[in-house]
């Protein structure tokens, strides 16, 4: 959501950035001929992040949904080098001791990314429930008021609805905001009459 500072300047996050992205085009030059698929991987990774790393100024900074399809390249990626690491463990005159200790963090990576799966695909089931999630997270998140005011509106809840109107149309003049004010002030107005407060 849109609830971060706007900067100009090269803090610390933003060099740490830039050097992962540094560190992620070497590797995949590097390793093209001994990694193909890690360094496949990489490429479709930086290759799909290219649109979306606001080179060109976007209306949304940052969504969970620019993620999706460098995920793709990212997991080919950490498998492949997952089997270079496993495979050359194998040669090693330990592996049979580590063998079972392999399998059980395995296991358990899997069932911990299934449990957080299913915990973060619940707050899909209603937008109230998705959007009070979010603001918890991001309590600045203009748009994410506005959507939780929609969703008041439409349960039915208009005093609840003017409060999540009123608090996206508050200036945020240091944070990067996307709002829609001519939506939000019809909404506003809809919810005030819903309370027969005009």
């Amino acid at each position: 959501c849109d609830d971060f500072t706007l900067s100009a300047g090269w803090d610390g996050w933003t060099i740490a950035a830039m050097l992962a992205v540094g560190a992620a085009l070497v590797a995949v030059i590097r390793w093209r001929q001994r990694l193909p698929y890690v360094a496949l991987g990489l490429a479709w990774m930086l290759f799909t992040l290219l649109p979306v790393l606001n080179v060109v100024p976007i209306l949304h900074y940052r969504a969970d949904r620019f993620f999706y399809l460098p995920l793709v390249g990212w997991t080919l990626a950490v498998v492949a080098l997952a089997e270079a690491g496993i495979l050359a463990l194998q040669q090693s005159y330990r592996f049979g001791a580590l063998r079972n200790a392999v399998r059980l963090l395995a296991l358990l990576a899997v069932l911990v990314l299934a449990g957080l799966t299913a915990r973060r695909n619940a707050l899909f089931t209603d937008d109230v429930r998705l959007f009070e999630s979010t603001l918890r997270v991001s309590p600045l998140c203009r748009e994410a008021r506005t959507a939780l005011g929609d969703a008041y509106l439409r349960s039915g809840r208009a005093a609840a609805a003017v409060a999540q109107y009123e608090q996206a149309l508050l200036p945020q003049a240091d944070r990067s905001s996307y709002v829609v004010l001519p939506k939000v002030l019809i909404n506003l107005g809809m919810a005030q009459l819903g309370q027969a407060n005009y």
